[in-house]
C-alpha cells in the first residue's frame, strides 16, 4: 500500500518523486475538504489512517495548512479549522517600484485600497517587483507568500507580466488587475474607459478646429505581449478618432517621455515653436508630464497650444478627470466579492470606470 511504500527507506529519485505527489494530492483533498466545510477537527492520526501515509507526511500536511492560515492548534483536539471569518486576510498591493510622492494616480490607489482594507481589518502590504516576473525570483518574500497561500487576495496596480497572474492563480490567489488588461488570461480586470474619454475629446477639439492634435504619453515599461496598458489604450483610441475624423495619424505627433514635468515643459516648447511638430492642442494622459506643459504655458501666455491635462480632480478647464479613488474602490469591492466566495478562479470580470471630460 502507499503508507509502506512511503515507509521503506529509498533513495532513488523516482521515490522521492513518489513521495512529493503523494504528498501534495493529499494536501490537495484536504484543501478542498476544508473548502467544502467537511472538516472541522483535523489529526496527524488522522490523515495517516485515512490516507495511508507516514507519519511524517501528515505532519506536513498540517503545518502547511497551519501556515495558511487554515488550522490552529488546539489542546486535546489535534487542530481546528478556522472559519473564514476567523481566518486572517493578507492583501497584496503589487507595483513595479517603490511609488512616488508625485505619482497622483499610485498613491491615490494605494491611499484607497489602504483606508477600505483598514475598515475591514484586513491587512494591507505592499510589495515591489523591480520590474522583474515574481515566478522568477524565487529568493523574494513576495514569492515565499505566493507559493504558501499565505495571500488572500492580490491587486495588480503595475502591468505586471501575464505569467505573474498565472503564477498566483495557480497558487489558489485571486488577482484584480487595476488599470492594465489581459486579454489572454482569465482574470478580473477594473479599468478606466479610456476609449470613451479620448473619443469625446478629440471630437471637441476637432469641433473647436483643432486639426493638429498631439499625444502625449509616459514611456512605458518593457513589457510581455500579454498585456495591454492603459497608455495602449489611450494611443489606439486617439489613431481611431483622427480617422474617423479624416485627419492622417503623424506619428511625430505621437510622444513619449519620461514621467518628469520638465520633460512635460519642453514638449510643449516643442509642440508650439518648431514648425514641424507646430500643433493647435496635446491630450497628455499623465498628470507629471501635464503640470511641466501648463508651466509651459503660465510662462509663455501668448502660446496659442491648448492642452487637454488628465488629473484626479477638475483643476483646470479643458481636462479628463481620472479618479484612481473610484478605481480602487471598485478593484477592493471585485475582491471583496471573491474572498466571499472563496473563488480563485472564476469567469473573468471586466469593470469600466467612466473618465469626465470637463470643458
Amino acid at each position: 500500500d502507499e503508507m509502506d511504500a512511503e515507509s521503506k527507506p529509498k533513495t532513488s529519485k523516482r521515490s522521492g518523486r513518489r513521495r512529493v505527489l503523494l504528498y501534495n494530492a493529499v494536501l490537495r483533498r484536504v484543501r478542498e475538504e476544508i473548502r467544502a466545510g467537511a472538516v472541522h477537527c483535523l489529526s496527524e492520526k488522522e490523515i495517516v489512517r485515512r490516507f495511508r501515509v507516514s507519519n511524517i507526511t501528515a505532519r506536513r500536511v498540517l503545518n502547511e495548512l497551519r501556515e495558511e492560515g487554515v488550522l490552529i492548534r488546539k489542546q486535546g483536539c489535534g487542530s481546528v479549522v478556522l472559519s473564514p471569518l476567523e481566518r486572517v486576510v493578507d492583501l497584496a498591493v503589487v507595483i513595479f517600484d517603490i511609488y512616488r510622492s508625485d505619482d497622483a494616480y499610485v498613491t491615490t490607489c494605494l491611499q484607497r485600497l489602504e483606508g477600505l482594507s483598514a475598515a475591514k481589518g484586513y491587512h494591507l502590504n505592499l510589495y515591489t517587483t523591480r520590474q522583474k516576473p515574481v515566478s522568477e525570483t524565487p529568493a523574494s518574500l513576495l514569492h515565499h507568500l505566493v507559493l504558501k497561500r499565505r495571500l488572500r487576495a492580490a491587486f495588480f496596480v503595475s502591468p505586471l507580466a501575464a505569467q505573474d497572474a498565472l503564477f498566483f492563480q495557480r497558487h489558489g490567489i485571486p488577482v484584480v488587475a487595476m488599470g492594465n488588461r489581459y486579454p489572454g488570461l482569465s482574470l478580473n480586470t477594473v479599468v478606466f474607459d479610456h476609449r470613451n474619454a479620448v473619443t469625446q475629446v478629440m471630437a471637441r477639439l476637432m469641433d473647436e478646429g483643432c486639426r493638429r492634435v498631439a499625444l502625449l504619453t509616459g514611456r512605458p515599461p518593457l513589457l510581455d505581449a500579454g498585456v495591454i496598458t492603459g497608455t495602449e489604450e489611450i494611443h489606439d483610441a486617439y489613431r481611431e478618432a483622427l480617422r474617423a475624423h479624416g485627419v492622417p495619424y503623424d506619428p511625430a505627433l505621437a510622444l513619449a517621455r519620461e514621467q518628469a514635468e520638465e520633460e512635460g515643459y519642453a514638449v510643449a516648447a516643442l509642440l508650439s515653436q518648431e514648425s514641424a511638430t507646430r500643433c493647435e492642442a496635446v491630450v497628455i494622459p499623465s498628470a507629471i508630464l501635464a503640470r511641466g506643459a501648463l508651466r509651459y504655458l503660465q510662462t509663455h501666455p501668448e502660446t496659442p497650444l491648448k492642452v487637454v491635462a488628465y488629473s484626479h480632480v477638475a483643476t483646470q478647464r479643458p481636462c479628463v478627470v481620472q479618479d484612481a479613488s473610484r478605481l480602487a474602490a471598485a478593484a477592493f469591492e471585485v475582491a471583496e466579492g471573491l474572498l466571499e466566495r472563496g473563488a480563485a478562479i472564476e469567469a473573468s470580470r471586466l469593470v469600466e470606470i467612466p473618465l469626465d471630460v470637463v470643458w
